[in-house]
């Protein structure tokens, strides 16, 4: 287990959560069930109404929330940044994100199915801008360094590599996310499936679609 996930699992033991964590005096409402206090009732009914107190601003059904989905939100990060520091920003942004937007939360889905997609779209955000940030450092490197050949087995990797980015982008969103969480990142497809809102067949259908598309525009290339 790495250091980061040591750190959540203690903070989450002793209480501690991230910056809208509630002080010690901060009440319950008298109709919260046990799940703030420790004992849980059925996950799914004590769920529904801990979003339904953290909406109206009571901080420890927030933190009861924290609770039991914080576990799933830094496995999810994690896989998808390969980097424990990473993964505990992005949780952490997406926390401080769900408490700011749960008044807009409708309860179409579960909070953790909710919270998971933010965690997604923080992480997805975060790989871009490292990706992009990588490049300039690249393309700058390139300008300084004197010019050399290019070994013909790097140039062929790297044009595959932008001719996959470029059928990526063409793909639409959804489609293209289940293929990244599924194909690229290794995610099983009951993940990808709860990360999405979707069912396992529309995980099925969108990495379907998306590989004959990219079969079609990279041919043999893509196996």
């Amino acid at each position: 287990m790495g250091s980061a996930q040591r750190r959540h699992e203690e903070g989450v033991r002793r209480g501690a959560g991230p910056g809208w964590a509630p002080s010690a005096t901060a009440d319950r409402p008298a109709d919260l069930p046990a799940a703030a206090s420790g004992q849980r009732p059925p996950q799914s009914s004590a769920e529904a109404v801990l979003v339904r107190a953290a909406a109206l601003g009571d901080r420890l059904s927030f933190r009861a929330l924290y609770e039991m989905t914080v576990g799933s939100a830094y496995r999810l990060a994690l896989r998808l940044l390969r980097s424990a520091d990473a993964a505990e920003e992005v949780v952490q942004e997406a926390y401080c994100q769900a408490w700011a937007g749960l008044r807009g939360f409708q309860g179409e889905a579960r909070f953790r199915t909710w919270l998971l997609s933010i965690v997604r779209n923080a992480a997805l955000d975060t790989l871009r801008r490292e990706r992009t940030r990588r490049q300039a450092d690249a393309a700058r490197m390139a300008a300084r360094a004197p010019r050399a050949a290019v070994p013909e087995e790097r140039l062929r990797r790297r044009e595959l590599e932008q001719a996959l980015e470029a059928a990526l982008a063409e793909l639409p969103e959804e489609t293209r996310t289940a293929f990244v969480l599924a194909v690229l990142e290794g995610l099983r497809y009951a993940e990808v499936a709860e990360v999405l809102g979707t069912t396992l067949d529309g995980v099925k259908c969108r990495v379907y679609r998306a590989r004959e598309h990219l079969r079609a525009r990279l041919g043999a290339e893509f196996g």
